[in-house]
């Protein structure tokens, strides 16, 4: 490292006060740098406490990045139950689709409900498949006919 001209006479405490806080230098490291004895910058440290400074200013910067990432984190899930309850949406409108679709195989008159109810039960298991994150398509019989309602 190449030291740091000062007038004679002159020391740059406030530089090297950074730069040992800041963490970019052992007293040794800083000695060469700024051209002074180790142990004059260690007594001037331990006078105005410059570790516990030093450690604040890591505290202060780790809590930074905890509270970034926790952040980074949360953006995620929140982004992850967007994305839920958008395919809660699909699936509630492909449950109406598919009762509609039912209705008008029926002629619009409801005589018997066991199809419906099995629409009504593939469309609460996949809203209940969205919860854990997976779409997988569905085929439900009706009056002996298949019919497929996929993602």
């Amino acid at each position: 490292m190449a030291a740091t001209i000062n007038a004679p006479g002159t020391i740059d405490w406030l530089s090297i006060k950074t730069d040992y806080i800041t963490g970019r230098g052992s007293y040794r490291q800083l000695a060469d740098k700024y051209g002074i004895k180790k142990d004059t910058i260690y007594r001037r440290a331990n006078r105005e406490k410059w570790a516990e400074q030093r450690d604040r200013q890591r505290d202060t910067i780790e809590r930074r990045v905890i509270d970034r990432t926790t952040d980074k984190i949360a953006d995620k899930m929140a982004e992850a139950y967007s994305d839920n309850a958008a395919a809660k949406v699909r699936i509630k409108g492909k449950m109406l689709k598919m009762a509609e679709d039912w209705l008008d195989r029926q002629g619009g008159v409801i005589q018997d409900v066991t199809d419906f109810r099995k629409i009504v039960q593939c469309c609460l298991d996949m809203l209940d498949d969205s919860d854990s994150g997976s779409e997988r398509s569905v085929r439900v019989t009706m009056d002996g006919e298949a019919s497929e309602y996929a993602d």
